[in-house]
Formats: C-alpha cells, sequence, structure tokens
C-alpha cells in the first residue's frame, strides 16, 4: 500500500474555511512557525520569584554607569525596581505626615484606623508606614493600601494580621533606654515579634543618652514579648530614654493609584457632540477614564517615569529603599504619552500641556540632555508642535532611524534637523491609526503597529498594510470598549511580532494574541495573558506580565513556569487524499517529530470526511511519544483534517506526517 504525505503549507489561515482552506492550517494555540517548521512555542519561567504590585503596563529595563541593571514596571498603583535580586518602590510620594497617637484598631479585627488630617486619600490608594509602631498587638511598617475613607481626615486599611486589642487614638514607637558606659540599650516595643540574631531597624535617626540610633541592629537578648535588647556601637554618656520619633509614625502617602480598567464617566461630554475624540471610548459615545499606562524610559542612568495623563518624574541611582522617584517639576503637568528622542537625548510629550490646559494633539520637548528645561528660547533645543491632523495623539516611540508619533487616524514621523526648527514632521500614513497607546513595536529595522481594522508596518519602503490571514480571529473577537490595554510585543530572538488584546470572550483584561513570522510571513493565534511587554534586553530574554502580576521570562524554558503549557493545538484544514470518484482507504499514520524533553509527547485526532460541511468520522486523540512508529487505524473517506494536542513537559517540533492508503472503491 502506496504511503501518502501530508503536504501543508506553514502558517494558520482562518479566513478561508476548512475546505478551502487545503493544505493550509485553520486553528491553533501557543505554537509557532520558524523557518517555515511548526513547533511548540518557547516557555517561560518567573524572572523572579516577588509579584509586581497591581496590573503592569509598562516595562523597561537599563543599565547605570555602576554597571547595576534595572527592570522597572509601572502598574495602576505602584512604580517598582527588580534589580540585584531585591524588589525596591520608587512610586512618587505624594504627600507625608507625622502623626500621634493616631492609629485605633479592635480586638480581632485586621483593620486599623488611622488619623491624619487632610489626608486625600482614595480607596486602593496606598500609605507607607515609615517608621515601626505598635498598637493593639500589631506592629505596623511598611505599605497598606485603604480600603475605607471615613471621612476627609480618617481612613482605614487592612494590616493583614488581627489585633489583639482594642486601642482607640493609640500607638506607640519604640521607646530606648541606656544606661551611663554601656553599650547596651534597652527597647520596649509591645508584641515586637522579635528573637535573638534578628534585624531591628531604626528608620528615624533618635538621640538618646549621648547616642544616635540609626540604622540596623542586631537584637541581642529577648527578654519577652515586649522587650529587646540592642547593642550601640559605643557606650552611652548618660542615662536617658526616648522614643524612636518622639512616638511620632511618619506617614508617606504614594501617588494616589490608577483605573486598571477604563472607568465610564456620566455627565457632561458623555452625549453624541464630540465622540470618538480625546478622552472617548473608541467604540462609543461614553467618555471614559482611561487606565493608567507607564510609559518609561532611560535617559542615561536615570529613568523618565510618565503615566496617562499625567506629568514627568525622574528616578536617579542609587537603588535604596527610601529614594523614590521624584516630580520633574518644569515639566508639563498633564501628558496623553512620552518617550525619549534620539539623537539628542530629548524627552518628549505627546497630548501635551501648555499654561494648564492639555492639548490633544501638542507635541512637546525638552532641551537636549536636559529634562528639566521645556520652554523654548534661541539658546536651547526646547519647542512644540501641534500635529495638524487626526482627533488626538495616541502614543510614539523612537524607531531606529525616526521617531513615530501615531493619532487615531496617521502615522507621522518626528525628525531631527536641528535649529532653528528642531524637527520636523510628516504625515507617512492615513486611515493607520494606533488603537492603543503600547501596540506599536520596533523589531529590527521596522516597526509595526495594530489599528482599529488592520496591521501596518513602517521600514524602508514607508508605511504599508500586512496582509493578515487570522484577520477574524482579531477584528470579529476584540473588545473594543477595552481596545486600548492592546499591546505589542516583539521577540527579536525567533523575529516575531505579537499583539496580544482583549476579546469579546473574556473580562475586558488581555486574553487573546495573533503572532507574526516577520522573515518568512506566517501567522498564528491563541490565548495568553501579557498585560506589557519588553523585547530581549539587557535582562536577556523577552519578559511579559501575567495577570497575576508575576513577569514571566520567555524562551528560557520549554514548559510553563515549571509546569506542562496547557491547551496546546493547532489543526489543519481538510485535505484531499483522493482525486475524481475514488475513495482511498486508510489503515496507518506515520508521525514525523523533533524532540526534547523525557516527558514530550503529543496527541493526534484525525478527522475523515467525503464532503464540505458533512459530520467526520473521528479517530483518536491517540498518543505519539519518540517511540512511536506508526500508528495503525481504520478509515473510508476522501479528505483528512489533522489535530496535534500537546499538555505535556518538552518540546516538539513537526516534521512531514504520512498516511498508508489504498484505493477502495469509487463513488
Amino acid at each position: 500500500m502506496p504511503q501518502q504525505k501530508l503536504l501543508l503549507k506553514p502558517g494558520i489561515n482562518t479566513q478561508a474555511t476548512q475546505t478551502l482552506a487545503e493544505g493550509t492550517w485553520s486553528t491553533s494555540n501557543l505554537i509557532r512557525w520558524r523557518d517555515g517548521y511548526l513547533e511548540k512555542l518557547g516557555g517561560w519561567q518567573k524572572y523572579d520569584p516577588v509579584p509586581c504590585v497591581g496590573v503592569v503596563r509598562g516595562l523597561h529595563s537599563w543599565m547605570d554607569l555602576s554597571a547595576v541593571v534595572y527592570l522597572a514596571t509601572g502598574s495602576d498603583q505602584r512604580l517598582q525596581l527588580y534589580t540585584q535580586g531585591a524588589v525596591f518602590d520608587i512610586t512618587p510620594i505624594r504627600a507625608t505626615d507625622s502623626v500621634t497617637s493616631a492609629l485605633s484598631t479592635t480586638s480581632g479585627s485586621s483593620t486599623v484606623a488611622v488619623n491624619a488630617v487632610a489626608h486625600q486619600v482614595n480607596v486602593g490608594d496606598w500609605v507607607r508606614i515609615f517608621n515601626a509602631v505598635s498598637v493593639g498587638g500589631i506592629v505596623l511598617l511598611g505599605y497598606y493600601r485603604a480600603t475605607t475613607i471615613i471621612d476627609a481626615d480618617n481612613f482605614e486599611f487592612d494590616a493583614g494580621v488581627l489585633a489583639t486589642a482594642t486601642v482607640a487614638a493609640g500607638g506607640n514607637t519604640p521607646f530606648f533606654t541606656t544606661t551611663n558606659g554601656s553599650a547596651t540599650v534597652s527597647v520596649l516595643f509591645e508584641d515586637h515579634g522579635y528573637s535573638p540574631g534578628e534585624t531591628f531597624e531604626v528608620q528615624v535617626s533618635t538621640s538618646v543618652g549621648g547616642l544616635t540610633i540609626i540604622g540596623a541592629y542586631l537584637v541581642e537578648t529577648v527578654p519577652d514579648v515586649d522587650n529587646f535588647t540592642i547593642t550601640a556601637v559605643s557606650g552611652a554618656s548618660s542615662a536617658d530614654t526616648a522614643y524612636e520619633n518622639g512616638n511620632a509614625v511618619d506617614l508617606q502617602f504614594l501617588l494616589q493609584s490608577g483605573p486598571s480598567t477604563n472607568i465610564p464617566l456620566i455627565g457632561w461630554g458623555s452625549g453624541a457632540w464630540g465622540s470618538g475624540t480625546w478622552g472617548f471610548s473608541s467604540s462609543a459615545s461614553s467618555a471614559v477614564l482611561p487606565l493608567r499606562n507607564w510609559f518609561l524610559d532611560n535617559f542615561g542612568e536615570y529613568l523618565i517615569a510618565q503615566y496617562t495623563n499625567g506629568p514627568f518624574y525622574v528616578w536617579q541611582p542609587p537603588i535604596g529603599a527610601n529614594n523614590p522617584a521624584t516630580l520633574i517639576a518644569t515639566a508639563p503637568t498633564i501628558n496623553t504619552a512620552s518617550f525619549v528622542a534620539m539623537p539628542q537625548a530629548q524627552v518628549v510629550a505627546l497630548g501635551a500641556e501648555v499654561l494648564g490646559s492639555q492639548d490633544p494633539l501638542l507635541v512637546r520637548w525638552s532641551d537636549a540632555g536636559n529634562y528639566t528645561n521645556w520652554t523654548a528660547s534661541a539658546t536651547n533645543q526646547a519647542g512644540s508642535f501641534r500635529l495638524s491632523r487626526g482627533s488626538r495623539i495616541i502614543g510614539g516611540l523612537q524607531a531606529p532611524q525616526t521617531s513615530i508619533i501615531w493619532t487615531d487616524t496617521d502615522c507621522w514621523t518626528m525628525q531631527y534637523i536641528g535649529t532653528p526648527f528642531i524637527y520636523s514632521f510628516d504625515t507617512i500614513g492615513t486611515g493607520c491609526g494606533l488603537i492603543a497607546p503600547k501596540a506599536a513595536a520596533c523589531l529590527g529595522r521596522n516597526t509595526y503597529w495594530m489599528s482599529s481594522r488592520g496591521f501596518f508596518m513602517f521600514g524602508d519602503s514607508g508605511v504599508s498594510p500586512i496582509t493578515c490571514d487570522v484577520w477574524d480571529q482579531v477584528f470579529a473577537r476584540i473588545d473594543f470598549d477595552n481596545a486600548n490595554k492592546s499591546i505589542a510585543a516583539a521577540n527579536s530572538l525567533f523575529h516575531e511580532i505579537a499583539f496580544y488584546f482583549p476579546s469579546l470572550d473574556g473580562t475586558g483584561e488581555i486574553d487573546s494574541y495573533v503572532k507574526l513570522n516577520t522573515i518568512t510571513g506566517e501567522w498564528d493565534y491563541g490565548s495568553l495573558t501579557r498585560t506589557a511587554w519588553l523585547d530581549q534586553s539587557i535582562i536577556g530574554a523577552p519578559v511579559g506580565v501575567d495577570l497575576e502580576h508575576y513577569i514571566q521570562q520567555h524562551e528560557v524554558s520549554d514548559n510553563a513556569d515549571g509546569a506542562a503549557m496547557t491547551g496546546v493545538y493547532v489543526e489543519t484544514g481538510y485535505i484531499d487524499i483522493a482525486e475524481g470518484l475514488d475513495y482511498p482507504f486508510v489503515d496507518m499514520i506515520i508521525p514525523d517529530f523533533k524532540w526534547r524533553g523525557e516527558n514530550a509527547q503529543v496527541s493526534l485526532t484525525l478527522f475523515f470526511t467525503d464532503f464540505p460541511g458533512s459530520e467526520p468520522t473521528v479517530q483518536g486523540p491517540m498518543l505519539v511519544t519518540p517511540a512511536t512508529t506508526f500508528i495503525s487505524l481504520r478509515a473510508r473517506a476522501r479528505q483528512i483534517a489533522l489535530r496535534i494536542e500537546d499538555e505535556s513537559l518538552g518540546w516538539w517540533r513537526l516534521g512531514a506526517v504520512r498516511v498508508r492508503t489504498a484505493p477502495s472503491g469509487r463513488q
């Protein structure tokens, strides 16, 4: 009996019916095309075991002048740095306060009430208790998120542990006692929880008995649950007592949290007038408060950070527990998006504010090499330009040879030309606006982006649309009310550009993707959540952030963070295995795979049919391992389709699958 190869063209095609898609693939999940070969998508593992705080929508990595490598993450709640095996919070501090006897607890409850006059805290905002305080059997130190706003002077947060006592308007910081001539310092700190050899941190410099108590100390002895001792660097000059920080608790109110999703606004401006322009949903006439994206870039060794409709902040090394990003007070205070432009190192503000009002089409830029100077003059290179087309700027980035800016309808280049105009602006494409601020990415010399109804590329030949064989999987399924969450994800290791987007089948968050091999042109699609992405960089292979807020590093494993990658599958269209009126008999399938991993395996399912639309005969799933040489079966049909599924540890690549056939009569 003759053997017949199932010849299949690479790439997924969802535009055609399964019969019209003969010789191609029709559905997929978590696979890729590489050099024309079909293989399982590369896996991932956690970049760091500590999750980010909040839904991350901004990533950036760089190295400072001391060769310290950083990964910055920006979420709806916090701005954080991952470096040297630790996580540091660099969220800007909105305000500070120092309070005494301001904490209240209820026995058996984890809720702590705080009295802070004119706190301006909203539910979901973060407050840092800078120096340790004990109240109601709870030791408070670090970051806490507001759960209830009682009034303008009082709010509550969840401490995470239950109070053992009811306290009204209380709270004590550590109380130090010194003995003349002794370096031993006794510390009274109710319910401290320390054991000998642990580290006790004094955050606020405190003078007592001629000593200055500040920094880290080893706990020497622990007489009871309320007392312990530490050793100072020298003997005390007198017997004395003092509370850390005078028994005051220093509060740091972090930058108020932003929305993790779009929030509809009801009231003026929500009608038809102005619908579809700046500040409005792309698919409805209702105004929305847009979700918080972070735009992160480095200015030399400094980090420049700006969030949706917010101001600019700068973070400067070195890393430390008390070194947050600070406001660039001279920069525009309201901006849609931003990036750092080359070659002159100028911070570019898009949809920028001027004289207190935001202009959704205004581009402003700082002086060359100076992110604090935004006032144009004859002696610097700061300036501004208002785009003449479109309703609002959506986003922009620094591409390999020029800066690119997108409005809701058009694509512009921003090319450095020097004095006196500094930059030239040209429309290079119309009807190709950007669907979301993070839906564009560079790969090699080219820039790729997602528009509201298609995909585009800008390269040496200008702007051109990209033919998409999986168009239906995007634009017939995308949740346009949340489309501004969409991101572009470049993977330089495999010459791929993926577009992640929220689908109508989901909850409003990103849950789907389509992916293009930019060298050979094949598309595929699938389901995977990544709210932010960073291509290969100083930290290594690409990273993306999942909905559990973990940073996952891709292409460093065959599996999904140590577990099997679930839901991997790919299916062909129907393939004719007979001509004319012949009906073949199929009795064997001969798999052909490359494998990696001891437990690698797949399941094959075959679908046999005679006519398009008729109910197929199904054989399988049939297990295939590296030891499988052939699988026996019995079927009589004119067309065959193949489905490969995998939920195992390991990796595979498909070769040429063959079936053994023999004539079995005619119609």
